[in-house]
Parts: structure tokens; sequence; C-alpha cells
């Protein structure tokens, strides 16, 4: 679970009742990440509260590419970080109902959209019934070159680079 910084228009309050919902989930293994830059992280209390849970870890310092391919299931939204469950090809719930912003995940093309917390706890069930919908090769492609390629052709960096380096030495 990735969370957001918490001024950028986060319900905290449906936030922390749906992170105490998959705490209560015997069969769930919560993992609980700040957003590594500003007021992400949960305060010493709800860190507390949710550490007595013993299937629970709050405020991980653990390097977030590391967590998704360690889980299961990325639960985000209001980060970037989804692009990279996206990649690594995990099934992604984006709570839209958490925040007031519009993102590029709110058409669900490559996402599980959930407008409230029972449809999150659904997915969660989804998934471990093998039932939960990961996106198509294509509709990622798509995503990709929209949302990250602003609709320019895919390059490769490192030959961008040699060709410019290769350029100057010519001159």
């Amino acid at each position: 679970f990735f969370l957001p910084h918490r001024e950028y228009n986060v319900n905290v309050e449906h936030t922390l009742s749906l992170i105490f919902s998959l705490a209560k989930l015997s069969n769930v293994y919560l993992v609980i990440k700040g957003h590594t830059r500003g007021s992400g992280s949960l305060d010493d209390k709800w860190e507390t509260k949710l550490n007595k849970y013993s299937n629970v870890e709050a405020n991980v310092t653990a390097h977030s590419p590391t967590l998704i391919a360690w889980s299961d299931l990325v639960i985000n939204f209001g980060s970037s970080i989804a692009i990279e469950a996206i990649i690594q090809n995990k099934p992604l719930i984006h709570t839209l109902y958490l925040h007031t912003n519009q993102t590029v995940f709110d058409d669900g093309s490559v996402s599980s959209v959930a407008t409230n917390e029972k449809e999150v706890l659904s997915y969660v069930s989804m998934l471990q019934d093998g039932k939960l919908r990961t996106p198509t090769d294509m509709e990622k492609s798509k995503f990709f070159q929209s949302e990250v390629f602003a609709d320019m052709p895919p390059h490769d960096v490192l030959d961008l680079y040699c060709n410019k380096l290769s350029a100057l030495a010519v001159k």
C-alpha cells in the first residue's frame, strides 16, 4: 500500500479506514510505504496502532521497486510509483475515492479502479481467487505510449546519448 502526500487532496479518514480493514484480513500481509518525498508517511500514533497487527508493517523504508517485486498486489493513488507496478506486471488497485485529483489511472485501462472500500476488498478477494484482471500487453503499450512517451515513439536512451556524443566528436 503506497501512500501519497497527504496535502494532495487525500481523504485521510477513508484512507485509514481502508488500511485498518486490510489489516484485519488474516490472509493478507500488508506493507505500507509512505511517500518518499514530503508528508506521506503515517504519523507515530497510527504506525504504533498498525504495527500491533502481526500481518502489518507500517512506514517501511525499503526501496519501492523492491517492494513491488515482492508483492502480489499494489494499492496506490496519487503516486507515479504505479508505473513501476505496471512495468513489473503486478495487479494494481487505484483507489479513486481516496483523493479528489484526476490521474492517468482513473480510466481503469491499466488498473482496477475502486470507488469505495468494499470494491478494494472485493479486488483483494478476486486476486486471491485468481480472478483479478491485469492489463493486456496492448493496454500497457497504449498507456506507456500516451502517458510516458507523450505520444512520441519510445527510444533507446543509451543509443540517443551515443549518437549525440558521436556527433560532437565528429565536429
